[in-house]
């Protein structure tokens, strides 16, 4: 059972080659703004670009992975997150996903689930509601499982895998700087980080309005927040897990927490500045990065080189974006309420102030942001068809394919470029022509296969064109089979 079993640095690393080729190896980046900001040598391991949108797949693969195969429904509760990671996991494996999610849940995130295939189940925002209907749920089905979010030795295990990979791409690191709710990834990373360098500082970063962490240090018992905590970062609202307290309290040199409005400066400062969209939870550990308080740590314990974690997309941005494209707009009723895009009636107050924050000013900058970064992308553009040996040119500029890419035994060079933008296939990819391999970089946006995916011919390619299919290869999801050139 998940309560009596304790997680060990070995079974971190089994759950790296038990993930292996399932979840994105992600880029970590650099900025030289955020380090002159930080005055450190920032390194962003960007979860934000892992399949389901955040690290939560590594363990949810992870533990749905080790399942009987007679186990077909698997039970999770979550805000979103978790939810999204297991309905996508449990499509990859070809099980059931039952999701409990609370009713102040975030609209994107729940469509997310819903689009995976899963059966969503509403609750109560509290935690004991969100147990007891998961546990209901699981009862109700012969032959399930419940993953919870992060209170289970699998999933804790699973986490700690972005540790592993962070270190192997940058070795010299000083600090990890981790965002904390209910503690897997802090946990994993913690066994992880200090299995491999016990010299390493984890530093936990959390909500100041949902900071039991911080609590339970600093009295060494395990404290559970009473009431369900009102913060931005939604992601962070859980308190600790029991599995988890034991290994933080043992593992993590200091906790930092910040305030909202901190919160909501860290998220603009990644979006401005690395032109990265995060959700709140990740500007978390920005903040504590950029606080005069985490400064002062620094140069105390001598460190120069330290990771935040980045996962999630901006759903507040998109929450008022998905409007009828005009401003958002929000006022003031005079008894403090604050409304958006509500039909009822009261003063228009253009300003209005929560604990020093201007929240009207924020979400119209928020807002001009977003338009902005909307304004670069690529316009849709679908095309139904199969595209062969002669007409792969026809697709000038599609961004996604409804039927399939075969390119095999053709007599001449397919010049690919008119598929540069290519996003999504429904079907299958099927390169198996040297012409067209001599041009496969023109895939490079590549990211969602329906089907199977064949490249072959791969003997004499270039070294920068065989770097190139390895890529591909690491940042496409693809539902069926997998055959890169053999070896690759």
């Amino acid at each position: 059972m998940a309560a009596m079993c304790a997680p060990t640095f070995e079974d971190v690393q089994a759950a790296q080659t038990r993930i292996a080729g399932k979840a994105h190896v992600t880029p970590v980046l650099t900025s030289q703004q955020m380090d002159r900001r930080a005055g450190l040598q920032l390194h962003f391991k960007c979860e934000t670009f892992q399949k389901g949108g955040s690290f939560k797949i590594r363990g949810a693969l992870n533990a749905i992975s080790k399942l009987p195969d007679d186990v077909r429904d698997v039970v999770t509760h979550s805000s979103g997150n978790h939810a999204q990671a297991v309905a996508l996991a449990c499509q990859l494996t070809g099980r059931n996903a039952h999701i409990v999610m609370p009713d102040n849940a975030p609209a994107v995130k729940r469509a997310a689930v819903v689009d995976y295939g899963a059966r969503v189940i509403t609750c109560e925002s509290t935690q004991p509601a969100r147990e007891a209907a998961a546990e209901a749920t699981r009862a109700a089905l012969p032959k399930s499982a419940l993953i919870p979010p992060y209170d289970h030795c699998d999933v804790i295990a699973g986490q700690g895998t972005m540790a592993l990979e962070l270190l192997e791409q940058v070795p010299g690191l000083d600090a990890l700087i981790v965002p904390i709710g209910g503690g897997g990834m802090l946990a994993g990373i913690c066994l992880a980080a200090k299995g491999i360098r016990p010299d390493i500082k984890v530093i936990a970063a959390e909500p100041a309005r949902a900071d039991d962490c911080y609590q339970s240090i600093r009295d060494q018992q395990h404290v559970l927040l009473k009431t369900y905590p009102d913060t931005v970062a939604d992601g962070l609202r859980t308190s600790m897990g029991n599995l988890n307290w034991p290994i933080i309290r043992d593992h993590v040199d200091k906790v930092f927490t910040v305030s909202e409005h901190d919160i909501i400066q860290g998220q603009r400062l990644v979006m401005e500045r690395m032109k990265v969209v995060i959700e709140p939870s990740a500007g978390v550990p920005v903040a504590v990065a950029m606080s005069d308080e985490f400064r002062a740590f620094a140069e105390s314990h001598k460190l120069r080189s330290m990771m935040r974690l980045l996962s999630g997309v901006l759903l507040v941005v998109a929450a008022v974006a998905a409007t009828d494209g005009n401003k958002p707009r929000i006022w003031n009723d005079g008894d403090g309420n604050i409304h958006i895009n509500s039909s009822q009636t009261g003063s228009t107050n253009s300003r209005v102030f929560i604990n020093g924050v201007d929240v009207v000013q924020e979400l119209i900058e928020l807002q001009q942001m977003y338009e902005q970064y909307a304004s670069t992308l690529l316009p849709r553009v679908d095309y139904t068809g199969n595209l062969g040996c002669t007409d792969a040119m026809v697709a000038t500029n599609v961004t996604h394919l409804v039927g399939n890419i075969e390119l095999a035994n053709c007599g001449g060079l397919q010049d690919l470029q008119g598929l540069q933008s290519l996003v999504s296939v429904s079907g299958n990819v099927r390169i198996h022509s040297l012409g067209a391999l001599e041009n496969v970089d023109a895939l490079g946006s590549l990211t969602v296969v329906g089907g199977y995916v064949s490249i072959k011919r791969c003997r004499n390619l270039p070294s920068t064109l065989r770097a190139v299919v390895i890529a591909l290869r690491k940042h496409t999801s693809c539902a069926g089979d997998v055959a890169y050139c053999g070896v690759i």
